[in-house]
């Protein structure tokens, strides 16, 4: 007899960092036991949120009771816990609320936000995101990926561009993919586009398709990240694709950048000095390579917060499902 599916309520506000860390929590938990996800808008503003509160009762639309109702964003956490009290299931809020957290069942935080440990809190590092390991083999390309400067960081194009140079002078044989972000600047994006090299391929982010990046990083043998593109930093973590740093100036010690040094400290991703010294190697476990091999996590495909985040909510609410 097949077994019931679990209902999932998923509230989403149209954010694209957002609606990503839902959607990798929803391909977790299917890989782990039937579900069947429903979508709910909710919109922004104090009014929207507030006739949410109030309204009896909560409006389902026909949808089935849920047995969870999951949420990313600040305008998801009202009309989350709205649906609950209205209609049942476990709230699941991804990133640290302005909420209390004892209202929720399960607050998923990344370690920056510094919430101290408790029962319904589970601690991931960096944001969740909808990226899986696929063992096999991969291409002979490195991917670049270039964000801009922003509010914890600034940025250095000359220097950028001295250790991309670096990179693929000691790697001639790597047809390296380089791709921008909508931070970056446009005097960088038109540099990075007139580079003239025979083992560069250059495109903006404009002119790429939804689930390229995705792609690129389920074959790329090689991804270097600027540290400011931190949740790109984890996706690329999450592929298994060995991982490198791009420097680029810090405004100032933040959370986030806290949490970069806690991947470095833990082997997970290797520096730009690191690797230009040779004291870490981004090849793959199993290829010669001149600097320490790189841990056995990052090339085995362990890193996968969401998949850790559905696992615990499997155990401990469906186990018997």
């Amino acid at each position: 007899m097949a077994a019931k599916p679990i209902i999932v309520w998923r509230f989403r506000d149209g954010k694209r960092g957002h609606e990503s860390q839902t959607q990798g929590l929803l391909q977790a938990l299917r890989r782990l036991l039937p579900i069947k996800p429903r979508d709910i808008t909710v919109a922004s503003g104090f009014l929207y949120s507030l006739n949410i509160v109030f309204m009896r009762p909560f409006p389902s639309d026909g949808l089935p009771n849920p047995d969870l109702l999951i949420g990313a964003g600040h305008g998801t956490h009202l009309p989350l816990l709205a649906g609950a009290r209205a209609w049942g299931g476990r709230t699941v809020v991804l990133m640290k609320p302005t909420l209390p957290i004892r209202w929720f069942d399960l607050c998923v935080v990344p370690a920056h936000d510094g919430v101290a440990p408790r029962g319904n809190v589970f601690t991931t590092q960096g944001v969740l995101n909808p990226m899986e390991h696929r063992p096999g083999g991969r291409s002979e390309t490195g991917l670049l990926l270039i964000g801009g400067p922003s509010r914890h960081h600034g940025w250095d194009e000359d220097g950028l561009f001295e250790q991309i140079d670096t990179i693929m002078a000691r790697e001639p044989e790597i047809t390296w993919i380089a791709t921008t972000s909508r931070r970056t600047p446009r005097s960088t994006a038109h540099a990075l586009i007139n580079r003239k090299s025979k083992n560069l391929h250059p495109i903006l982010c404009s002119n790429t398709p939804n689930g390229w990046i995705a792609k690129q990083l389920g074959q790329a043998r090689t991804v270097w990240v600027t540290e400011d593109s931190v949740s790109m930093i984890y996706e690329a973590l999450t592929s298994g694709a060995p991982t490198g740093i791009l420097s680029v100036p810090r405004r100032a010690v933040s959370r986030l950048s806290l949490g970069v040094d806690r991947l470095v400290a833990n082997g997970l991703v290797a520096t730009f000095p690191a690797w230009h010294d040779n004291a870490v190697s981004l090849h793959p476990l199993g290829e010669p390579s001149p600097g320490k091999a790189f841990p056995s996590e990052l090339s085995s495909g362990k890193f996968n917060e969401a998949a850790r985040c559905a696992r615990w909510i499997v155990d401990r609410w469906f186990a018997n499902r």
